[in-house]
């Protein structure tokens, strides 16, 4: 199996592939901890000569510090101070004097806004006088009604036309009539003339009415042009009272536009200038505060001083850091190598995971194998199936055959009986026909022959009765034969099942033997991939503890130095230094500010409260300055509204005379519509009344409904009321009147609160000027010069004390080195994998499943050889009831073909019987119709009755004859039936299949 064969094939290879991995890791560690020992031992040496350089860098900063440079700095600084404070104070007595000057032509301005006020109020109402009657543009309205009245007479013509249409219509008609009744030929030309005539009369009346309604319809469109031009002079005559309003209006509103812009510049310039002075106050202010900045010189030039050191500690700070930084280079280069290390051994780890994956994907594999294999064990018996079955069919067919055996044997047996009964009634018919023959045949001679061949006949009826019983025998031996012969056949075929299951039975235990070594084989597979999973961890554990040991080493070395630079105190010194300096200057300058801040106090109040008034007084006088120019505004707005209702109630008017002439249009378009449509009913009635239709009598034709002169009068009543503004004009002027007063009260007094904010503006100006002329002189010398130099003593006190500390912490990192050195030289000797220890448990395993397969292997050759003698045993059994089989079916089928040759024997001579009897039969129905009897073929009922007569006698008794012998030959035995005996021919090659 191929399972087996490759378990034998790839399980030694194994732990070999394992051992491969596992020693190359035990290779590398050995390799890279010599590399780790050395570069330990030069980064050693490399730290202990950089970090002596860092602590004789350290002992020369002391030398930097050095106070006089800013203790010069610090002198003059008061003085200078008290001369700021007083020009302040001059500065800020000045700062309203604009504003004033400003605030001094709001009166002008509050007054010039009055006026236009007032003329405003007075002029307003007086707009009404601009608009005319406008009556006279209504005058051509007033001549609708009679054109009304015009046009329904005109219509109204048309029913005359019909009228009269009828009555000249209405003589032809009876013309026509009376000429109805002539049957001549010049009573058709009278016909056809009258009719003539009739289409005349018709053809004029329709052309007159149609002239009346052209007419009719050329009015109409006269009226409508004249009407839309009355209109649009109306409209236009409004449209102009209505320009005009607007023209004067916008004029008498001009000035006030004037005063508003004016209110609006100046309150402008008093914010700008309220917010200069807000500005002043505020730079005086801050100006104030930062008095202090007298300080900025002194103090920039103590910063620059301060700087310089503060710069050259940053420089020895750089150069240390450097020398620190050079220092360290060696530990960053060992720890990329501490990395490299790990890197290594997790590949080399890598590389044993690998192997191992692909140990236990090769004993699942064999597993699945395995278990494929036992699958098709269990399965092999099904292959002996097919033998059963054909051993079931060939007893089948066997059976079957052994079925057939006695119906042969009846069926022969039947037809025996037949013949023998046929031939026992040949003899007697003989014996009567030879006895007929030997009567008649002196006078009929071919009787003679009739009679040797009826005496022939009956001659050989004993022999073929012998036969038959022979041939009786000869089928019942046969039959019984036959049977007794499949009966042995079944048997032997039968007899291969319980050969059969014994031969599967064998095999089916050297399948169990076989499926019970795989299995073993499997827990062995299984054992070896749990042995091989076991590996990893192993060494992954045994690695990382290797990987520890020289981080360690690394830990140790950096410690030393880091610890070494803490005790130098290199960084944390400079820094020190450098506050300690930035905080002099603070110590040193905040006593002089404060007596600084101490003198402009008073000033600084006076700033704040002149500030606080001055905007105040400005904010007074531009909310009195907003609110007149919002009432001037207001005024205008509302003045705007009279004058926009005034041109509202002109444009009313001009729509409603748009609107009444749309609709008189509209309604003399209606009146026209319907006089025209009498019209065309009119045409109609014409055109619908032939000669052939009028009566005795013309109907009078309907009157027109006239209502045109009524809807004419009602246009001009409604264009008319249309026009008619004179009340709400009159209206308009009293409420503008009203409004005008209103608006002028409300401008005075936002005028009123104007000029009191200005009031205000002077007061608040004059109170900041008196109040900023005092300030006070208290400034006091400070010991600047001290303070400097003690803190410079005791910067230098610190540098000093750190540099005396380097030498020990150079010793202590010298000592650590030296211990971490040789530990790196044997840091990871003690994780150095042994592959035979390591390999132990994967190599038994792995022996042992060899020799599991090696025994499922003779077990498998076992079942190989177990089937064959199966097959054997099975395959010689069978073709000896192969051969058996075919014998019995070959005697069996020799008895049948005996048999069925004696059957046919019989009928051979019952044929030959039946022959001469037709022979005989023949000769005796030719003498019979020769001598004028019937034909026994005919008639044989008629010459029986007729055997008085000698020749009619003959005649039926050789017919009779006849008869007789054509019965006992007809028992012939069945075609096929010996054949349907015989053993059938694939029965011994099923058996020997089987």
């Amino acid at each position: 199996m191929k399972v087996i064969d490759h378990s034998i094939e790839v399980l030694p290879q194994c732990p070999v592939n394992i051992g491969k991995a596992v020693q190359k890791a035990a290779d590398t560690i050995v390799e890279q901890g010599k590399t780790f020992a050395t570069e330990v031992t030069t980064t050693a040496a490399s730290l202990n000569q950089d970090m002596q350089k860092v602590a004789e860098q350290m002992k020369a900063i002391p030398d930097l510090l050095n106070p006089q440079p800013i203790i010069d700095c610090c002198t003059g600084v008061l003085e200078q101070a008290a001369s700021d404070l007083r020009q302040l104070a001059n500065d800020a007595a000045a700062i309203p004097q604009r504003l004033l000057a400003q605030a001094a032509g709001v009166q002008a301005v509050v007054d010039s806004a009055n006026q236009a006020v007032e003329a405003m109020s007075t002029l307003l109402p007086e707009l009404s006088g601009l608009v005319p009657d406008f009556g006279a543009q209504m005058t051509f309205f007033n001549s609708l009604p009679g054109r009304g009245q015009a046009l329904a007479e005109l219509a109204k013509r048309t029913g005359a036309m019909v009228e009269q249409y009828g009555r000249d219509l209405l003589p032809l008609s009876r013309q026509l009539e009376q000429l109805g009744t002539m049957q001549s030929g010049a009573g058709n030309d009278a016909v056809q003339a009258v009719l003539a005539r009739a289409e005349a009369l018709q053809a004029d009346s329709l052309a007159q009415v149609q002239a009346l309604r052209d007419t009719l319809d050329g009015n109409v469109t006269d009226l409508d042009a004249a009407m839309q031009d009355a209109t649009a002079q109306a409209t236009q005559t409004i449209a102009g009272v209505s320009g005009l309003l607007n023209e004067k209006g916008n004029a008498l509103l001009a000035p006030l536009q004037a005063q508003i812009d004016l209110v609006d510049n100046l309150n402008s310039a008093l914010g700008d200038e309220a917010d200069n002075c807000d500005a002043l106050f505020d730079q005086a202010s801050s100006q104030l505060s930062h008095l202090s900045d007298i300080l900025i010189k002194p103090l920039a030039a103590a910063r620059a001083q301060a700087d310089i050191v503060i710069d050259q500690l940053a420089a020895a700070a750089a150069t240390i850091d450097g020398m620190v930084k050079k220092a360290m280079e060696p530990l960053d280069a060992l720890e990329q190598r501490v990395e490299a290390i790990k890197q290594a051994l997790q590949e080399v780890l890598d590389a044993i995971g690998a192997e191992v994956a692909k140990v236990l994907q090769l004993m699942a594999e064999l597993d699945e194998e395995a278990e494929n294999a036992k699958t098709v064990l269990r399965q092999l018996p099904e292959n002996f199936v097919p033998v059963r079955t054909m051993i079931a069919d060939a007893i089948a067919m066997l059976e079957q055959v052994k079925g057939n055996i006695p119906v042969f044997v009846s069926e022969a047996n039947g037809t025996l009986d037949a013949a023998s009964s046929e031939l026992d009634q040949a003899d007697g018919l003989c014996t009567g026909a030879i006895e007929i023959c030997t009567r008649y045949m002196m006078k009929a001679p071919p009787l003679m022959m009739a009679r040797t061949l009826f005496v022939g006949i009956k001659a050989m009826i004993p022999g073929v009765k012998t036969t038959i019983a022979s041939a009786r025998t000869a089928v019942k031996a046969a039959g019984d034969q036959a049977t007794g012969l499949m009966d042995q056949a079944i048997t032997l075929v039968d007899s291969l099942n319980p050969l059969l299951d014994q031969a599967i039975a064998k095999v089916q235990q050297a399948i169990d033997a076989l499926i019970g070594l795989l299995e073993q084989m499997q827990a062995a597979l299984k054992q070896v991939s749990d042995a091989a999973e076991k590996i990893p961890p192993q060494m992954q554990e045994q690695l990382d503890k290797a990987g520890v040991a020289v981080q360690q080493v690394l830990d140790k070395v950096r410690d030393a130095a880091e610890q070494c630079l803490a005790k130098l105190q290199c960084e944390p010194l400079v820094r020190r230094l450098q506050q300690e300096l930035s905080d002099l200057l603070d110590r040193t300058f905040k006593p002089l500010e404060a007596q600084i801040q101490a003198a402009g106090a008073p000033l600084q109040n006076v700033l704040e409260q002149g500030k606080a008034e001055v905007g105040k007084a400005a904010a007074m006088a531009r909310d009195g300055l907003g609110k007149l120019s919002a009432a001037l505004s207001s005024v205008k707005e509302q003045a705007t509204q009279p004058l926009q209702k005034l041109t509202g109630t002109l444009a009313a008017a001009r729509g409603k005379v748009d609107s009444v002439s749309g609709s008189a249009r509209q309604q003399v378009r209606q009146a026209a519509d319907q006089a025209l449509s009498y019209v065309d009913q009119a045409s109609q009635a014409i055109s619908g009344l032939n000669v052939r239709a009028v009566g005795d009598q013309i109907a009078p034709y309907a009157q027109f409904y006239d209502d045109v002169a009524g809807t004419f009068n009602q246009i001009q009543s409604q264009v008319h009321s249309a026009a008619n503004v004179a009340d709400a004009v009159d209206s308009w002027k009293g409420d503008a009147q009203q409004a005008a007063n209103d608006l002028l009260d409300r401008a005075r007094q936002a005028a009123d609160q104007a000029r009191q904010g200005a009031s205000e503006v002077q007061t608040a100006a004059e109170n900041t000027a008196s109040g900023a002329q005092s300030a006070g002189e208290s400034m006091v010398d400070s010991p600047v010069a001290e303070q400097v130099q003690a803190s410079f003593d005791s910067m230098k006190q610190d540098a000093q004390s750190v540099a005396a500390e380097s030498d020990a912490a150079l010793a202590d990192m010298s000592g650590s080195l030296d211990d971490a050195q040789k530990e790196s030289e044997t840091a990871m000797e003690p994780y150095v994998p042994d592959p035979d220890t390591v390999l132990a448990d994967v190599k038994s395993e792995a022996d042992k499943a060899e020799q599991a397969a090696n025994a499922a292997k003779e077990s498998e050759q076992a079942l190989a050889a177990q089937v064959a003698a199966s097959e054997q045993d099975v395959g010689a059994a069978a073709d000896d009831a192969a051969s058996r089989t075919t014998a019995m079916k070959d005697e069996a089928q020799a008895g049948i073909n005996k048999s069925a040759a004696e059957v046919e024997a019989v009928q051979a001579q019952v044929n030959a019987a039946r022959s001469e009897a037709i022979k005989a039969e023949a000769i005796v129905d030719a003498e019979v119709v020769k001598h004028g009897g019937t034909s026994a073929n005919a008639d044989a009922a008629a010459a029986a009755a007729a055997a008085a007569a000698a020749t009619a006698a003959t005649a039926a008794t050789a017919a009779t004859a006849a008869t007789a012998a054509t019965a006992a030959t007809a028992a012939a035995v069945p075609a096929g039936a010996a054949d349907a005996a015989a053993v059938p021919a694939g029965a011994a090659d099923a058996a020997a299949a089987a």
